[in-house]
Parts: C-alpha cells; sequence; structure tokens
C-alpha cells in the first residue's frame, strides 16, 4: 500500500474515531441528566434492540382504524382489556379518524373503566362547556345535537356512570387535573346563569382519584395494537 492509501485510510478511520467519540461523549452527557430508572430503561432498550424488530412483526393485536369495536376482533379485544389498559387507549383518542369516536365510547362503557380515564375522555376532544352552549343555542333546531352528536352520546354515556357510581375503580387521572376543576367552575357558573345543562357532573366525581401511571400491557404504534414489548418477550420466553 503506498503513502497516499495509507494516509487517505488513516484520515477515513481517525473521522469514524471521532464521530463514535462524540456520540459516546453526547450519550455520556446524557446520562449525567438521567435518573437511575431513565439509565436502566435505555440500557434494557440497547440489550433488546435485536428483538425489536421481530416484536414489531409479530405482536400486533389489532388495527384501530380497520376494525371497529363492534367487530369480531374488536370484542375479542375488549374483553382482554383491564382498566390501565383502557386509561393507556383512551388517553390516545385524536377524534378525527375513522373509528376513533366508536373506540371512545366503548372504553367509556367499558365495565373496567376507571374514573380517571371517564374524566380523560369526557374532557379529550374539548370542553363540554363548549357543546353544552352550542346545544342550548340550538335546543329547536332540527338536529340539535349538529357536528357534536357522537360527543353527546359519549358524554351522555360518561355522566351516566359518575351519577350512578358505576367506575370500577378510582386509580387514576387525566394528565391535566386542573381541567376538572375549570369545567367543575363552568358548569356552576352556567346553572347560576339559569342555563339548562345536559350534564351534570355530582360532587363525588371530583374526589379519590389516585392519579396512578397506568402499565399497560399494549402499545399503540400508528393506529396497530401490539402487545407490550415486555410481555410479549415473556411469553416467547416461555414458550421456548
Amino acid at each position: 500500500m503506498n503513502f497516499f492509501a495509507r494516509f487517505f485510510q488513516r484520515g477515513r478511520r481517525d473521522r469514524k474515531l471521532r464521530l463514535l467519540n462524540r456520540a459516546n461523549t453526547f450519550q455520556t452527557l446524557q446520562q449525567g441528566h438521567m435518573s437511575d430508572g431513565d439509565i436502566e430503561k435505555l440500557r434494557w432498550r440497547q440489550a433488546t434492540a435485536d428483538c425489536r424488530q421481530e416484536w414489531r412483526a409479530s405482536a400486533c393485536v389489532l388495527n384501530l382504524q380497520e376494525s371497529a369495536p363492534g367487530s369480531e376482533v374488536g370484542r375479542k379485544f375488549l374483553a382482554s382489556l383491564e382498566a390501565g389498559d383502557i386509561h393507556y387507549l383512551a388517553g390516545g383518542i385524536h377524534y378525527d379518524r375513522r373509528f376513533d369516536e366508536d373506540w371512545a365510547l366503548a372504553y367509556a362503557l367499558h365495565p373496567k373503566c376507571d374514573l380517571g380515564t371517564g374524566w380523560l375522555l369526557l374532557l379529550g376532544s374539548g370542553s363540554p362547556m363548549a357543546i353544552e352552549k352550542y346545544l342550548w343555542e340550538n335546543a329547536d333546531e332540527k338536529n340539535p345535537f349538529g357536528p357534536f352528536e357522537a360527543d353527546v352520546h359519549r358524554n351522555d354515556a360518561i355522566v351516566g356512570r359518575m351519577n350512578d357510581g358505576s367506575f370500577a375503580s378510582r386509580d387514576y387521572a387525566p394528565p391535566d387535573t386542573d381541567r376538572i376543576f375549570r369545567y367543575r367552575r363552568e358548569m356552576k357558573a352556567a346553572l347560576s346563569e339559569g342555563h339548562p345543562l345536559r350534564w351534570i357532573v355530582p360532587n363525588d366525581a371530583f374526589r379519590g382519584m389516585k392519579g396512578l401511571e397506568a402499565k399497560p400491557r399494549f402499545e399503540v404504534s400508528g393506529d396497530n395494537v401490539l402487545e407490550s414489548f415486555e410481555t410479549w418477550l415473556n411469553r416467547d420466553a416461555q414458550s421456548r
């Protein structure tokens, strides 16, 4: 190998080493600002990186925009859910896609649905008070619910469960709990002004939510619901 070939080869090697050192330095700095738990999670992801491609290819349970809750696969999926799964899935609804409203209502009616998840769904697509205002301003119209028909049916179900105390637990809460109490103030103000309200939330529904972190057994990737990586990995290990 002549001098120039060795020179260029050494230059390429040095550039690769500099990039690698820069990446390692960034990772070291990043880890310096991470908690022990976050560092452990990062190491876990690095250690299992090779398995994750296989997991993504084999762990899909259903597609939320291809299967409605009332379909055979939808009913089977709903029957498998626990409260933590429902809370996690409810938090990912966008309310603007094919079956979003159907899934939101199905979660709200699920026997294992938590009160905090009920609040998450009640506040999820906007302020219920804005819908109330539309309803009392359009009370005599032929189509009184207008563009909010799905919201009305969902909120009817949620507030109905709040009033009869039929939510299964009080373990979770929406990310922004201030919105709950802001709605309470809006509700009281509307009542004091004499407006007819469709949804009157009882005082009991504002109390007792623990705000625990949900630990779902599923992960959402796009429109696909996948068995969580940890669940899949444990099941795969047991089957071998």
